[in-house]
């Protein structure tokens, strides 16, 4: 799991780094390319994560899904997860409204 954690901080350091460097070519542009690609590292984390999860200890999603408790907390998972890309894609249109 720490190998999860490094990849998305690094891939955060990147995305910066390319905000700074296009930056001379246009903020507007720069500002919301980095938005985007934030958005889909967001969404896309809890996907990546729970396929290395199944690689890694194959059992425990399923013990997971066996038990009552556990069947909640995959669903809660979900419906935050849906309520996340729907709160994203609202706010970079806001942005995306303010930079236009």
């Amino acid at each position: 799991m720490a190998y999860w954690l490094l990849f998305s901080i690094c891939a955060l350091l990147m995305l910066h780094n390319l905000r700074e460097r296009l930056r001379s070519e246009g903020r507007m542009r720069a500002a919301l390319t980095v938005d985007w690609l934030t958005a889909a590292m967001v969404v896309l984390l809890p996907v990546v994560t729970i396929l290395g999860l199944l690689v890694a200890a194959p059992g425990y999603l399923q013990s997971m899904a066996g038990d009552n408790h556990g069947r909640w907390m995959i669903g809660g998972a979900v419906f935050a997860q849906i309520l996340l890309n729907f709160g994203l894609k609202k706010m970079i249109d806001r942005i995306v409204d303010l930079k236009v």
